[in-house]
């Protein structure tokens, strides 16, 4: 049996360390482990690996791969896997939700209290070197800054990063709405997609928790902005796709929005003309909310745990193909 760990992110912070390809194989020696460092290698190792660790190397990648049973992404976006042509039909797909959910929960809802605390507003005037009471004192003063205490928020999607936000917000908002496909019995009121608009206008927050698919692709979009009664905060922590950037930048520009704040973009990284760049009350981080000091460590045990019960022939957790 052959495991195939791909280190070909070109951000080598999303690669996999080489110790962990040499603890493997002395944890598993009746496995041949390879550790890919070479684009050129890809197409000869991947022919005949049974198990694949790594991101998503293209269609033609995995077309070769006909001995291929079980892909593993340290990622928890897996919607480019979907579009190879059978793959997911003779194939075993997990990935690390179990693993990043709470780190990237955590930094969504950090990203709502520097939005509606006016933290980029803060550090620009540190960075000019002013002592700008007045205008963030105004900020403060604003209206429609409602305390948290009075607020509800909106979390679309209830995976395993959407659980984590509401479950941080339930401590500190008036109250969660949940936005998902089923209705089902959970500590907050559940809302399908068919009936979402008739109680998203009134809210204060809106996360976005979602993949990209061909049903979400820029789902959230004016019509959506221009619903809304308050001005709210929108915090994405899904996917770039599932927003429309051009009617965020427009209904900042109007006043619709109260901020937005983003970890991830339509495409990336964006080019100096993007659209959202130069707005006090955005902030854009690079795609980075799921790392924390032990994340492949993390990630390393999370897949041993899951390579045992292949070996043993019991299934496997995190299946988003099941």
């Amino acid at each position: 049996m052959k495991v195939l760990i791909n280190t070909l992110h070109p951000v080598d912070v999303w690669n996999i360390p080489e110790k962990y390809a040499i603890r493997l194989q002395k944890e598993f020696p009746q496995i041949k482990v390879v550790y890919l460092k070479s684009k050129e290698n890809l197409i000869k190792e991947i022919k005949d690996t049974d198990i694949y660790f790594g991101w998503y190397c293209g269609k033609d990648c995995f077309t070769y791969a006909r001995n291929l049973k079980w892909i593993h992404t340290p990622q928890i976006g897996v919607g480019k896997f979907f579009s190879v042509e059978g793959l997911l039909d003779r194939v075993i797909l997990t990935n690390a939700s179990p693993v990043d959910r709470r780190q990237i929960g955590e930094f969504a809802f950090s990203l709502f209290l520097a939005l509606h605390f006016g933290h980029s507003k803060i550090i620009k005037n540190y960075l000019e070197r002013k002592w700008a009471r007045k205008e963030i004192g105004d900020f403060f003063l604003d209206k429609k800054r409602k305390p948290l205490k009075d607020m509800i928020a909106v979390v679309l999607g209830y995976g395993g990063i959407g659980k984590v936000i509401a479950e941080m917000l339930s401590s500190v908002v008036k109250e969660v709405r949940i936005i998902k496909r089923k209705k089902e019995d959970i500590p907050f009121k559940v809302y399908t997609l068919d009936e979402w608009m008739d109680y998203l206008p009134d809210s204060d927050a809106v996360f976005i928790a979602i993949p990209a698919d061909k049903t979400t692709s820029h789902f959230f979009n004016y019509e959506k902005i221009e619903s809304f009664k308050n001005c709210p905060y929108i915090v994405n922590v899904g996917r770039g796709k599932v927003v429309n950037e051009k009617d965020i930048a427009e209904g900042l520009k109007k006043g619709k929005i109260n901020g937005y704040a983003t970890d991830v973009c339509e495409i990336e990284p964006p080019d100096e003309n993007f659209l959202l760049w130069g707005f006090d009350n955005v902030i854009i981080s690079p795609h980075i909310s799921a790392l924390e000091p032990d994340f492949w460590e993390k990630q390393f045990d999370f897949f041993v745990k899951n390579l045992r019960k292949f070996l043993n022939g019991e299934k496997l957790e995190s299946i988003v193909n099941d």
